[in-house]
Order: structure tokens, then sequence, then C-alpha cells
């Protein structure tokens, strides 16, 4: 039996979690806001996202390589 979790029964399931990451940052680096829950860029190239992040002027960044790989119900699988 196959069960998906919708963004909506996410946050009420988790709300101390931050959302999932979504597919279009595979492989890319990202910033979170400074407590951990909200996506504000994204690069492909660290370098490039502390240019981004430092010019938006976001407080403490949290920053994070999304693996190119996602791990999915007991395998590694390649999008």
């Amino acid at each position: 039996m196959k069960s998906r979790m919708s963004v909506v029964q996410y946050r009420r399931r988790f709300p101390d979690r931050p959302e999932p990451i979504g597919m279009e940052y595979q492989g890319k680096w990202i910033a979170w806001n400074q407590t951990g829950r909200r996506i504000v860029a994204a690069a492909d190239h660290l370098d490039d996202l502390r240019q981004i992040v430092s010019e938006s002027k976001t407080v403490d960044p949290i920053f994070q390589k999304v693996p190119q790989s996602m791990f999915l119900g007991g395998a590694w699988s390649r999008f």
C-alpha cells in the first residue's frame, strides 16, 4: 500500500520541522533562514550562494548541500 503525505498534513504532523526539500534543489547548495525552517536562496555553487545571501541581508543563514541522490523507502535512487 502506497501512502503519501501532503505538505499540509506534514505541517500538522511535524510542526517543528522544516518543509521537505523539493526535487528542484537536488545537487544544489541551499541557504536556510536562521531558524532552519525556510529556504531563502539556492545556487549551484557555494560561492554564488554566499553572494546571493549577502546581498539579501539574511541574518545567520544555514548552508546545506542537497545530495544529487535522494533516499526513498529503503533504497538510494537517482532521479
